[in-house]
């Protein structure tokens, strides 16, 4: 039989400073890992406002006119958006009514929408916004896209970094 005198572990002091530097590692990682989830959550505003633009400029060429989602015949594939999508309606006559339709969020809260750049439609342009606070701060994110797709690539609003 062997002798249990040659056995050997760690001692107490080791193990503690084991846990202090994964405790040091992974107050590093998680808030990188938390900024880098939600900067891919904004993907799901790029694309929708996409397709917005796509459905907008279709609605266009048939009515000559711009319009909100229901008229215009867009909708969201799943409800899992995290984004609050904001688009105004118009008279046949093409007139703006100042009657904004929202989707709202299906996950996370419905955020309001931001003056920076407000949702609008009317006989000639178009605004579509998009809006959430997915990294839960004071700062709401939103973007837009128009009748000649500017706001697709830059935020109006957004404080997440890399």
């Amino acid at each position: 039989m062997k002798s249990l005198d040659k056995q050997q572990g760690y001692t107490l002091i080791e193990l503690m400073i084991a846990m202090a530097i994964l405790g040091l590692l992974a107050g590093l990682a998680i808030p990188t890992y938390m900024r880098y989830q939600a900067k891919a959550r904004q993907a799901e505003a790029a694309t929708n406002l996409g397709a917005i633009f796509v459905t907008e400029t279709a609605f266009f060429g048939e009515a000559a006119r711009y319009s909100n989602f229901t008229e215009a015949g867009f909708s969201l594939a799943a409800a899992s958006n995290r984004f609050t999508y904001r688009a105004e309606q118009t008279t046949s006559a093409g007139l703006a009514t100042g009657a904004v339709q929202v989707i709202s969020a299906a996950i996370g809260p419905v955020t309001p929408d931001n003056t920076i750049v407000p949702a609008r439609s009317n006989l000639q342009q178009f605004t579509a916004t998009a809006t959430a606070n997915l990294d839960e701060d004071a700062t709401i994110d939103q973007w837009h896209v128009d009748d000649v797709k500017r706001g697709l690539t830059t935020p109006d609003n957004n404080d997440i970094t890399s």
